[in-house]
């Protein structure tokens, strides 16, 4: 089983790939069709791993000192390769004439954005929108293998739902109540990304670190108590 699923995520990493590159770039990288990776993957997913990496040595005290250090010339070379990538692809989407309604089709409008602005959130769309996606498509599957009653009644009421694939929309597939609560239940046992900063809890009288992203959590915490947080100050 464990040879079937590794060959179902990267089918899955070839699938959302493709799909994030149509919505964004208006072309497919050719993944799923020619059963072969594209080199941006390979780069997204070791940046992603770097990112993990540097998460947990600055949890350490004083090792954040020492990260620069750390940096492994293959992490370097996957971030410098991510963004050569994604400006050539986004300043080639904005330069096409083709009307396409699509994720880049506002910001691709002349004096949107920035080019740098264009860039990042190029970036951004890539890297959540294709191996996040990926991966909570391959816990979903590992755990609907692991429960044949689940996967029945999920497939029951998929196909029953969709008789061809012009009945996929986005309206009918927001109406399917089981496997919207399937994707739910596999976000939440096997969470898409780990990242972030720590803290720790008590659980029946075990202390355990669980990660949170404690930047989002200030912001959040200035958002509720009104006060505008900036680089020199910080809510309490």
């Amino acid at each position: 089983m464990a040879a079937l699923l590794t060959a179902a995520n990267k089918s899955f990493q070839y699938f959302s790939f493709d799909t994030i590159g149509d919505l964004v770039f208006g072309e497919s990288f050719g993944s799923l069709e020619h059963s072969r990776s594209n080199p941006w993957i390979d780069a997204i997913i070791g940046d992603l791993r770097s990112a993990l990496l540097f998460t947990v040595i600055n949890e350490w005290p004083g090792m954040k000192l020492l990260t620069p250090l750390l940096i492994l010339k293959s992490a370097s070379d996957h971030r410098e390769y991510n963004f050569r990538t994604a400006r050539d692809k986004a300043l080639k989407r904005a330069a096409m004439r083709e009307e396409r309604q699509d994720f880049m089709v506002k910001m691709a409008q002349p004096g949107a954005v920035t080019e740098k602005e264009l860039i990042m959130n190029t970036i951004s769309l890539i890297g959540p929108g294709s191996e996040t996606a990926a991966t909570v498509l391959s816990g979903a599957t590992y755990y609907l293998v692991k429960n044949p009653a689940v996967l029945k009644k999920l497939v029951e009421e998929v196909r029953s739902s969709f008789s061809s694939a012009e009945d996929i929309t986005f309206l009918k597939v927001s109406q399917q109540e089981y496997m919207l609560a399937v994707l739910d239940e596999a976000l939440r046992l096997y969470p898409v990304c780990l990242l972030g900063n720590f803290y720790s809890i008590w659980v029946a009288d075990a202390r355990v670190n669980i990660a949170r992203p404690r930047k989002l959590a200030e912001k959040n915490e200035c958002r509720r108590s009104g006060v505008r947080q900036t680089r020199s100050t910080k809510c309490k």
